[in-house]
């Protein structure tokens, strides 16, 4: 690992290098101890801890869960750069970037995160293998077909509740035989990617009306020390309900709207049109709090954040993205690469107020195509006044343990 540096600290350049250790969840390797002593001067205050219902967040991957996403309850994370940390058990690089902050009686503080990992995470049947999932890149490996990866997502308050198992079940009601179903399973993912299983929670759905339901609704509390509960109902909209340790109610979006209330009763809605979110105080409803015309973004579409700051200026961030071809050569038997896909959008550049941050990604090992192939792990970020930090995976399979967990 070297590291250079020019004028002042904010004009440095960092490096990190990441090497295999004992995985938790057959991840990357984790950070040379014997480097933090630099990284921590280079990072300025980098981490500060999450509270969900004031950050409302972005995960970069839809669909299935990323195991080894965001800031698990009691995880160790390291400095990064000035907007990263690092977890030493996944090598899960989290980036959060600030948007806007307001005060009021429910506290703003929107943010972009993104997570950036190797991890696997599926069997493909039709490969007879393993695969990878690469954050940020959308969970998609198995079909190989073009995807990408942006700071944004579809929950406007930056926590869902994915769906649960269903089964299929009968139950015999005066004489006849129905069938039904039998939703088991539940978790909350929080802001940061972090997946919390709520344990014990079962509701029946498309129960016949002819019987009783015996279970038409459930309540759920987490048991990871996250504080959250969990309410679902199988008849009534919405259909899950979100608390946090504070007693704050957040109803993820049903409809046109995502709701949060606290304890008096105060609202923050974000109404929701298409793709585009304008976020209101219950307070102070005549401007919005955070407009996103275009919330979704990727696929070469810039994601734009607008508000209107104290002196009544627009100011606006914007989230662009650029197509790459992705392909990993970590080499593991009985785990398949992900070959050659083009027209994998990620994120490249945020344009700021005070000016703008560009991400690179990790070249494909041994790759000689003009522009690189890349494996879809984070390489660098430059930061507007200049500075930048980078990150290397070192030792066998590029930092990779071959083995499925």
């Amino acid at each position: 690992m070297s590291r250079s540096r020019s004028g002042s600290l904010l004009s440095a350049a960092c490096n990190f290098e990441l090497i295999p250790s004992e995985p938790r969840l057959q991840t990357l390797g984790i950070l040379s101890s014997h480097h933090s002593s630099v990284n921590r001067r280079c990072a300025r205050a980098a981490f500060s801890a999450v509270i969900l219902y004031f950050f409302f967040l972005f995960a970069a991957a839809e669909g299935q869960s990323d195991p080894a996403a965001g800031l698990p309850m009691f995880s160790t994370q390291l400095p990064g750069g000035l907007y990263e940390s690092i977890d030493p058990a996944t090598s899960n690089i989290y980036v959060q970037i600030p948007v806007r902050n307001k005060n009021g009686k429910i506290p703003f503080s929107y943010k972009l995160a993104l997570n950036s990992h190797a991890v696997v995470t599926e069997y493909c049947s039709h490969l007879g293998e393993y695969t990878w999932w690469v954050s940020p890149v959308a969970n998609n490996s198995c079909n190989a077909s073009p995807s990408g990866g942006n700071f944004s997502g579809s929950q406007p308050f930056g926590v869902k509740v994915p769906d649960p198992t269903s089964a299929p079940a009968t139950v015999n009601c005066n004489g006849i035989k129905y069938q039904y179903n039998v939703w088991t399973n539940f978790s909350i993912v929080d802001a940061t990617g972090v997946t919390h299983s709520v344990p014990g929670m079962r509701i029946y759905t498309n129960y016949p009306k002819a019987c009783t339901n015996p279970v038409p609704t459930a309540t759920g509390v987490t048991t990871d020390g996250s504080g959250f509960s969990l309410v679902a109902s199988a008849d009534t909209a919405p259909w899950a309900t979100v608390y946090d340790k504070s007693g704050n109610e957040i109803q993820p979006q049903t409809g046109d709207a995502a709701i949060v209330t606290d304890p008096d009763g105060t609202t923050l809605t974000a109404a929701v049109t298409n793709t585009a979110f304008a976020y209101t105080d219950a307070l102070d409803a005549t401007v919005p709090v955070l407009a996103i015309p275009n919330q979704q973004g990727g696929w070469g579409v810039p994601a734009v954040y607008e508000y209107t700051d104290a002196a009544g200026n627009t100011q606006s961030l914007t989230v662009n993205s650029t197509p790459y071809t992705q392909q990993t050569a970590f080499g593991c038997s009985g785990i398949q690469d992900i070959p050659p896909v083009a027209d994998t959008y990620l994120p490249s550049s945020i344009v700021t107020p005070a000016g703008t941050i560009t991400l690179s990604y990790e070249t494909t090992p041994g790759d000689t195509h003009n522009p690189h192939y890349v494996t879809g792990r984070l390489a660098g970020i430059t930061y507007p006044t200049g500075a930048s930090v980078s990150y290397a995976y070192s030792g066998g399979n590029s930092g990779i343990y071959c083995t499925v967990a």
